[in-house]
């Protein structure tokens, strides 16, 4: 969820565990003092790479926050992205970094972009083809790619 006005507000929707005393949203200031020191983050919901221009900083958001936090790349989404579809995309980004030796992130996000827009004959429910760029050019990667 981002918070147009208030970007420090926005954050994620999780599971939320009463039990734990976790309200189940994270909130961009619950990722900066993360250590996460990873290697890459994926945000595959709604509009995650969006964020607030401050002059000086750049994008504030979720995708700033990660690297921040410590990851060395953050994959996002620039807008709504629809499940299935979404699902079929990761399918395709994960399988590609476990089946390639480099390990190359940026390789594996352009070739799941590459396997929808040659799925031209598999249609969304609306009618809409795999093909079409909303399914697959929403995301973006930021940070080391390889």
């Amino acid at each position: 969820m981002f918070n147009e006005r208030r970007p420090q507000f926005s954050g994620l929707l999780l599971n939320q565990d009463e039990a734990a005393g976790d309200d189940g949203f994270l909130m961009i200031g619950e990722v900066l003092p993360l250590d996460l020191d990873c290697e890459q983050v994926v945000l595959a919901t709604c509009s995650s790479a969006l964020g607030k221009e401050i002059t000086g900083e750049g994008l504030i958001g979720l995708t700033q926050a990660f690297l921040y936090a410590g990851a060395r790349c953050v994959v996002a989404t620039l807008w709504e992205v629809s499940g299935k579809p979404t699902s079929l995309f990761m399918r395709e980004f994960y399988g590609d970094l476990v089946n390639t030796h480099t390990r190359d992130r940026n390789h594996a996000l352009c070739e799941a972009k590459r396997v929808l827009i040659r799925d031209e004959g598999k249609l969304w429910e609306e009618g809409v083809p795999l093909s079409h760029p909303f399914f697959w050019a929403g995301f973006v990667m930021i940070g080391e790619g390889s």
